[in-house]
């Protein structure tokens, strides 16, 4: 008769494992009325720079990268500027820039104070301006966390994302910090821009970075410049796409828009459809969640969930609706 091994009685196999955690978090409920998505910028009624999501601005050097980050950073902090129109009031802006001086960093600071016209004698909390050149690697990654812990911001500007890793090219590390920044950018419920140069030879962002930050942004916008003007062309999105814009820089170093952004026609009878809706929705109650919103729009015009949703959208793109701090819905008047 065989002698029983009592002792691995003790040692347990893939079976025997103790149940894990709860996975709730993480499931999807099919029957759960999510948020939409929480775009910070809006272009021609179309949403952009969503909360919770990295963007990448790519370009080769000295193409205008840093004045196309300027320019929507001043959108978003003065509310409206190159044709993009802020969706909220009081937008906080970090702006950390890992390759310039401190004294350029602070001209990059003038220059938006100039651009929304505050005044220049005094510090505006609303944007924060970090310069981390004389960091290391290690250190500067951890200088963003305590950041954004810090200042709460809505907007994140990485000015040289590349310097936040030794070696982009690493797969490992670049792995580990685009990950590192999704978390971020969704724990801390602020849009993340990450800027980064192309290679010379393809156009696409440098190294296994580039490829991480390209699979995991929600948008990239490729900056070109042609003689004096500089092109922003959006070339990749999970969410609607806004069309390309071009500015050129003025006698005083300003970035312009070249002509007049196109503006929806508020005689397009689909959109008058919708801003009757709205309007008349409002009428009857002074602010919505999400869901009852969505549930009363489609109540009203006849149409099915889905179609609400996507109208639903289409008004807060155009401004015609905004989120409040509490969650709920309300109508701006001045529409």
């Amino acid at each position: 008769m065989e002698l029983i091994d009592f002792s691995r009685f003790s040692v347990k196999d893939s079976c025997q494992i103790q149940a894990p955690e709860s996975l709730d978090k993480y499931l999807i409920d099919i029957t759960k009325e999510y948020s939409p998505v929480d775009f910070l910028l809006s272009y021609n009624g179309v949403g952009c720079l969503s909360r919770g999501d990295l963007q990448a601005i790519k370009g080769k050097a000295k193409q205008g990268k840093s004045f196309a980050c300027t320019s929507l950073e001043t959108a978003v902090l003065s509310g409206d500027f190159m044709g993009f129109t802020a969706t909220y009031e009081d937008i906080r802006v970090l702006h950390i820039d890992t390759e310039m001086n401190p004294l350029n960093v602070a001209n990059k600071a003038k220059l938006i104070y100039s651009l929304c016209d505050w005044d220049i004698s005094k510090n505006n909390d609303r944007l924060v301006l970090l310069s981390l050149r004389e960091c290391s690697a290690e250190e500067r990654i951890k200088v963003v966390e305590r950041s954004l812990a810090m200042y709460k911001p809505d907007v994140v500007v990485i000015d040289g994302v590349r310097d936040l890793l030794h070696d982009f090219n690493d797969i490992t590390e670049s792995g580990k910090l685009i990950n590192d920044l999704m978390r971020l950018s969704s724990t801390c419920k602020c849009a993340i821009m990450c800027v980064l140069h192309e290679n010379k030879s393809d156009g696409n962002m440098r190294g296994h970075l580039g490829t991480e930050l390209l699979n995991k942004c929600s948008e990239a916008y490729q900056v070109t410049k042609k003689e004096s003007t500089v092109i922003v062309e959006q070339t990749e999105s999970r969410n609607a796409p806004i069309d390309k814009w071009s500015f050129c820089i003025d006698e005083d170093g300003k970035p312009q828009p070249l002509e007049a952004p196109v503006k929806i026609s508020k005689t397009d009878a689909a959109e008058e459809k919708i801003r009757d809706y709205i309007r008349a929705l409002f009428a009857e109650n002074v602010k919505y969640s999400y869901t009852g919103l969505v549930s009363s729009y489609a109540e009203r015009s006849g149409c099915v969930e889905s179609t609400a949703k996507k109208n639903v959208s289409k008004a807060i793109g155009l401004g015609l609706i905004s989120k409040q701090k509490d969650g709920f819905y309300m109508f701006c008047d001045f529409v």
